[in-house]
């Protein structure tokens, strides 16, 4: 015990109840700390030609395929470009199986899609100021066939 510089009582306690929550605090950041390697940014490219879709961008499938087609579209019914395009399981817990983006039209392709039945087709457009989303579901994939989804229609949230 005694009194610090200020004239202020201090004890031994004080001193070890700081030390340890100081410990604990460098310990939880040590926790959050992320290394540089384990992110991933991915950027979209921004060369794509506006009169073609893209691809989807997976790894190739090593069994039965088909390709999906159709039109991310605002209320209005214009097509809408950069917007991102993934393809699900409906399993419980769902597993992505394709992912592509939208052209400068609002039309996309997604090749290599293992062939399945009741997929979900789910559309997503980030703006200024809010994200809209939109999905099609029951979607059916036969080997070597192209499935049109049609307009799939972004609302907000």
């Amino acid at each position: 015990m005694g009194f610090t510089a200020a004239g202020r009582y201090t004890s031994r306690m004080t001193i070890r109840r700081f030390s340890f929550v100081a410990s604990v605090l460098m310990l939880v950041a040590a926790a959050v700390w992320v290394r540089a390697d384990d992110v991933r940014i991915e950027v979209p490219s921004t060369d794509q030609s506006p009169s073609t879709a893209p691809s989807a961008s997976q790894t190739p499938s090593t069994g039965p395929t088909g390709t999906i087609v159709g039109v991310a579209v605002d209320a209005k019914g214009t097509g809408m470009p950069r917007t991102t395009v993934d393809v699900w399981t409906t399993d419980t817990v769902p597993q992505r199986l394709a992912h592509a983006e939208t052209d400068g039209q609002g039309h996309f392709e997604l090749d290599d899609v293992p062939a399945g039945d009741n997929l979900t087709v789910t559309v997503a457009h980030r703006g200024d100021t809010m994200m809209t989303f939109g999905k099609k579901t029951g979607v059916n994939v036969k080997l070597g066939e192209s499935v049109d989804v049609g307009n799939i229609e972004l609302t907000g949230n």
